[in-house]
């Protein structure tokens, strides 16, 4: 998305400098550093995550314009629906076709592997 050094130094020093605990039993836990997702009820996790589900959107996006992959029509003549994303979910529609359930499983596949690329 053409963010600078700058930025991706600030935002994984931002990331990485979380350290949380559990309460289990009503007792905290030693603090530890969580290695995946965002912390839950900063202001900044939802615009990461959109940041970051905006990637998957585009992927699909473009594989329906190469023609490898169909969402369905609601109506005659209208663009199809291919997903929906609200807060931390992802719905896809697609067309019942082999090349359709592949290529979302190749998109997926892609997406969730380059989660650990840094």
């Amino acid at each position: 998305m053409g963010f600078g050094a700058k930025w991706s130094i600030w935002l994984n020093g931002y990331l990485s400098s979380a350290h949380i605990s559990v309460l289990v039993n009503g007792s905290p836990t030693s603090e530890f550093a969580p290695t995946r997702g965002l912390r839950q009820g900063d202001p900044l996790s939802p615009l990461l995550f959109n940041l970051v589900v905006d990637t998957l959107s585009r992927m699909i996006e473009k594989a329906s314009e190469q023609g490898s992959f169909r969402g369905i029509s609601l109506a005659d003549n209208s663009n199809p629906l291919m997903h929906l994303q609200f807060a931390d979910d992802t719905v896809i529609f697609m067309e019942d076709s082999v090349e359709s359930i592949s290529m979302i499983k190749n998109i997926l596949n892609i997406f969730i592997s380059s989660r650990d690329q840094k």
